[in-house]
């Protein structure tokens, strides 16, 4: 059924105007140039709908006419002859007596067009004679609807003694009036700084009228109602085809959507509005929800897009088999003869994501060296390798990676101890260890002594990224950002953050409100930031804008160094990005990997992107990418069989 309704008042038509009224004899012919006082009655049945009044009664417009109202007079050419004001209001306004002086008529007869433009147009035509009245800026009043009103009418005139009189001339309406209801699901009140969009294919928001012969024609386009009303009357313009009429409210960071259908074309001279039941009347109603946020994962300065919920890691376990892998890392039984040894691969399909830091064993192996695949603990103990002996703080219990059985086997050279291959330290010196040796024995975090000078855990030091060494290493839709991605999460406006900070940052070419706050509520202070997509010009650190943003947490965790120390616990917070630079760390050389940096002290925050030696541990905050795609990765595990294999 069409929601769109139809004033009960009859459509105004055009009518052509009347008589004179003298008995004195005609002039066959007026000088040209001389002046002719008219005198026009306005008027229009079932309580006029002319002008300019408005008032609603029972559902309808009462329009009526008052003091200050003016007739432009122009004639067939389209030039203008003079105004007509109100001499007399008659009927409380319903009807109106207009007179005025009309210049440069020539003969005894003329034909005229009489234009009203509203209480506050202004009648400004260009050269071809065109009278143009633009609607695209409305502020969705009531008592606006009369400022740009537009009627008109054509009647031919008979003059008698410099003077012509025409009785009940009808003025027609070129424009519709609309009455609309936003109803807002989630009970929203508009602030004063909302502003409505009216749009739709079928929508007009300028009309153009040619003076000559009062033929219209009409500019697509949007129509702005500023400030927001949610009781909204609004001008219409004709078209030639049913809508569908959209609504869209921006209030601050919420923009609202809501549809009206419009199943016929807009006519001149209507009232739309809803008819209810009980015959009363109200606006249409249109139902505003919520528009949802499109999601930016390339966008750093959308913290939505960091983090990601908590996934578990995915693998597939191998058997227990011999290999014939050399390098003094499969020697693992006597009878090998440094041949071979036994071993077991594990698949890893995807790391997990644990409290938004990409990791590899639930909360606690979420240091990753620069460019390998599988993470670390905090507490990486040390078990060296180096010239086919072992020594030093053999892996703990609490080390164990996922994936790999924990009965029947220990970890190579490390003897009679009962312990599964877990995470551990090794020297990765000397031309043996090569890239692929590096990846593929991730379950070595990768020790830098003075073997390598350069700081780096295979002797390659070339420039790269990380997903060069190993792929990405995070879920399906994240990878590890880019530096200028860690860095767009940095302040502008200030270089320390105390205690809380706010301001609207421009990333990528998106204004976001963005604030930052130390928190030391925990065992480690974090820095936590928010942001979200606004209009605003600024920004204060309590707007409630921030309500719905989603945090983003850069704690003070601190990194792991060259022989696999916890540092800076407490104090700096250490996050890799994907690509590789000269060190900036003091006494190195040699390429590193760029991280942001934030170093804490009480309430203090100070953020910068440095580059480190890729042979330290850091966390990694992934990013959202839905084109990113997980690399996967198959380790070597060395394995003793306790009841197959004599221990070396």
């Amino acid at each position: 059924m069409n929601i769109f309704y139809k004033s009960s008042l009859a459509l105004v038509l055009v009518a052509t105007g009347l008589t004179s009224c003298s008995n004195e004899e005609i002039p066959a012919t007026m000088d040209a140039g001389q002046s002719v006082h008219m005198t026009v009655t306005v008027s229009r049945e079932n309580m006029g709908q002319t002008r300019t009044e408005f008032s609603e009664n029972n559902g309808n417009l009462d329009c009526r006419w008052n003091k200050d109202d003016i007739l432009i007079v122009t004639d067939e050419n389209g030039i203008n002859k003079g105004n007509l004001t109100v001499k007399e209001l008659k009927d409380g306004g319903v009807n109106a007596v207009f007179d005025g002086e009309i210049k440069g008529i020539v003969g005894n007869k003329a034909k005229l067009n009489y234009y009203y433009i509203g209480t506050k147009a202004e009648y400004k035509t260009d050269e071809n004679k065109v009278y143009t009245a633009d609607y695209s800026v409305q502020d969705g009043n009531f008592t606006s609807l009369p400022e740009k009103d537009l009627l008109s009418a054509t009647a031919e005139i008979v003059i008698s003694g410099g003077q012509s009189f025409v009785d009940n001339m009808e003025l027609s309406r070129r424009i519709s009036f609309a009455h609309f209801n936003l109803q807002f699901a989630d009970g929203t009140t508009l602030s004063s700084n909302a502003t409505v969009t009216v749009s739709g294919e079928g929508l007009n928001n300028a009309i153009s009228i040619d003076t000559k012969n009062r033929e219209a024609s009409y500019t697509a386009g949007s129509v702005t109602i500023t400030p927001a009303v949610a009781d909204l009357y609004m001008v219409l313009l004709p078209s030639t085809k049913g809508f569908d009429l959209t609504f869209t409210v921006t209030d601050g960071y919420k923009t609202y959507n809501g549809t009206c259908k419009v199943n016929n074309p807009i006519g001149e001279g209507k009232y739309y509005r809803k008819d209810l039941q009980d015959g009363t009347y109200a606006g249409l109603p249109v139902l505003m929800e919520p528009k949802k946020e499109e999601e930016q994962p390339n966008n750093p300065g959308n913290t939505g897009s960091w983090g990601g919920p908590d996934t578990d890691m995915n693998f597939v376990r191998g058997n227990v088999t011999w290999t014939t892998d050399e390098d003094g890392w499969l020697v693992n039984c006597r009878n090998a003869a440094h041949t071979g040894g036994f071993g077991t691969y594990v698949t890893y399909k995807n790391n997990a994501i644990q409290n938004g830091l990409l990791s590899s064993k639930g909360t606690t192996a979420y240091f990753f060296q620069w460019g390998r695949w599988l993470g670390y603990p905090s507490t990486t103990n040390r078990t060296c390798f180096q010239n086919g002996n072992a020594y030093g703080n053999y892996p703990n219990s609490s080390q164990y990676l996922p994936g790999v059985e924990t009965y029947n086997m220990s970890l190579g050279y490390v003897g009679d101890t009962g312990l599964v291959p877990s995470y551990c330290a090794a020297y990765m010196g000397g031309n043996s260890f090569t890239r692929e040796k590096a990846l593929n024995w991730s379950i070595l975090f990768g020790m830098v002594s003075s073997l390598i000078s350069h700081g780096d855990y295979i002797a390659a030091n070339e420039e790269c990224n990380w997903e060069d060494r190993c792929g990405n290493p995070c879920p399906d839709g994240y990878r590890i950002p880019t530096a200028s991605e860690l860095e767009a999460l940095i302040p502008e406006s200030v270089d320390e953050i105390n205690g809380k900070h706010a301001e609207i940052k421009v990333v990528d070419g998106v204004a976001y409100a963005m604030r930052w706050e130390v928190i030391n509520s925990g065992s480690v202070p974090y820095l936590e930031i928010k942001s979200i997509k606004s209009n605003l010009r600024q920004v204060e650190f309590e707007n409630p804008i921030f309500d719905n943003a989603t945090p983003i947490r850069f704690a003070a965790y601190g990194y792991l160094d060259n022989e696999g120390d916890l540092q800076g616990r407490g104090s700096i917070g250490v996050y890799w990005s994907n690509e590789s630079g000269k060190n900036t760390i003091n006494n190195t050389t040699g390429n590193g990997g760029k991280y942001l940096e934030i170093d804490f002290n009480k309430n203090t925050a100070v953020m910068g992107i440095g580059v480190a030696l890729r042979s330290f541990g850091a966390p990694i905050v992934p990013i959202k990418d839905e084109q990113a795609k997980s690399s996967t990765l198959t380790p070597l595990f060395p394995v003793l069989l306790k009841h197959n294999c004599k221990y070396f």
